[in-house]
């Protein structure tokens, strides 16, 4: 049997590789990390038709924005830095820092601040500008609203992955928050959607937010496993935008 001409195999082989990067990508959203078992050295890339550039230097990055948390569900995957995430350590992802930059986070509502180690990317979610993982967060009082307003600036690079071994995996009684909605009705109907899809004890939470109501679709976890099995089911019909939050907290 006579081989393919060469053209043809190069036409297989670019629709292999294009479909590895698809599936990468894909992997990449869904769970907030770009899992690789070697370190990505891409200067561009793109994850569900936008593209991201990485910066040459990180020299004089200074960026305000909304950051949030990764921890549990997590912990062990491979990072685009090639390394094993983990939850422990001070780390962070973001979209387009060089790997290895260390950068000075402070949460601009209570002033807290903390220097981490982008080791990923991510996250890949409108409005957020950084990722951290568990440590981090708690570190800076993320860990009951799920996300904040954070300042984020550059200060290096670090070979080095601090770790944060003495921060307790405390969970206190909170809610994972699915949406809030100045009408009623959009609420109920987010309501329904979840009880038809087999969640249990879904609260409609309502609150006064800088003088105006907010209706809170929220699903009560207790500990970090019911976390994630939330989360989880969550992303698989669609809902990828949710947070863990307290009573009191209520922000979108």
């Amino acid at each position: 049997m006579r081989s393919p001409p060469a053209r043809t195999r190069n036409a297989r082989r670019r629709v292999r590789f294009a479909g590895c990067l698809l599936a990468a990508g894909v992997a990449g959203v869904l769970s907030q990390t770009v899992v690789r078992a070697k370190p990505d050295t891409r200067s561009v890339y793109e994850v569900f038709g936008q593209r991201y550039r990485i910066l040459d230097s990180a020299e004089g990055y200074v960026e305000r924005g909304v950051a949030s948390w990764y921890g549990p569900k997590f912990h062990g995957n491979v990072t685009a830095s090639g390394e094993r995430f983990d939850m422990h350590a001070l780390t962070a992802a973001h979209r387009t820092l060089p790997i290895a930059t260390d950068v000075e986070v402070t949460n601009l509502r209570n002033g807290k601040s903390i220097v981490v180690r982008i080791n990923d990317r991510g996250p890949f979610v409108d409005r957020r500008i950084i990722d951290l993982s568990y440590a981090a967060g708690h570190a800076l009082g993320l860990l009951g609203a799920g996300t904040e307003l954070v300042e984020v600036r550059a200060i290096g690079v670090s070979r080095k992955v601090p770790r944060s071994d003495r921060v307790p995996m405390v969970w206190p009684p909170g809610f994972v928050q699915v949406g809030a909605y100045s009408k009623p009705a959009n609420a109920e109907r987010m309501r329904k959607r979840l009880e038809a899809s087999g969640f249990r004890s879904v609260v409609v939470h309502e609150e006064s937010v800088g003088g105006r109501r907010r209706h809170a679709v929220r699903l009560a976890v207790t500990d970090s496993a019911a976390y994630a099995r939330v989360v989880g089911r969550l992303r698989a019909i669609g809902i990828a935008d949710a947070w863990l939050a307290q009573d009191n907290a209520l922000k979108r």
